[in-house]
């Protein structure tokens, strides 16, 4: 129901000439205890609330247990050709530093034959963020990302990506 509303908003803003929209993105977070483990798990959106057509590739979750806390980047698109024995993602940030994992293989599959009669494919690749890795996204937005050959140059959004992270990293079990 979230992203029905943010998405209504969203057609509004940009159909009245404004440029700039102000989201609440912590109210986006969710997740909890799971009934079954002393697991927390916590979440951003899968798909970006503005985003019409669905093309959201970057969420991240956050896991306590045991007193520990375990972040974790989940990157995906849809691609218009095969990829092949795609492999690793450099993510570049605002200011210039990187996080690279170059060997981890990207799970590609097909997704079948969209309307317009392209072939679509799926990229997901997920990895564990270290402690500099998340002082760096919090302190700066995404800019770039290259996952396997695909390069994905002034990512759209990258503010609002940037406020799920921040959000989910204050998230406690309260």
């Amino acid at each position: 129901m979230k992203y029905i509303y943010w998405t209504i908003l969203y057609l509004f803003v940009c159909s009245s000439g404004y440029s700039q929209i102000e989201i609440d993105t912590c109210s986006f977070i969710e997740g909890g205890p799971d009934k079954f483990s002393n697991l927390y798990t916590w979440y951003t959106p899968s798909e970006d609330p503005n985003d019409v057509l669905k093309t959201n590739f970057i969420q991240y979750t956050k896991e306590l247990k045991s007193g520990s806390f375990r972040y974790t980047m989940l990157l995906s698109d849809i691609v218009h050709s095969m990829p092949d024995q795609e492999r690793g993602v450099i993510i570049i940030l605002e200011n210039g530093k990187r996080i690279t994992r170059s060997n981890l293989p990207i799970k590609t599959g097909y997704l079948g034959v969209s309307r317009s009669g392209f072939s679509r494919w799926s990229m997901t690749l997920s990895f564990y963020l270290n402690n500099s890795e998340v002082d760096l996204l919090k302190a700066n937005r995404i800019t770039d990302v290259k996952l396997g050959s695909y390069s994905y140059e002034n990512i759209k959004n990258s503010s609002l990506y940037h406020g799920f992270f921040k959000c989910l990293v204050n998230k406690t079990k309260n």
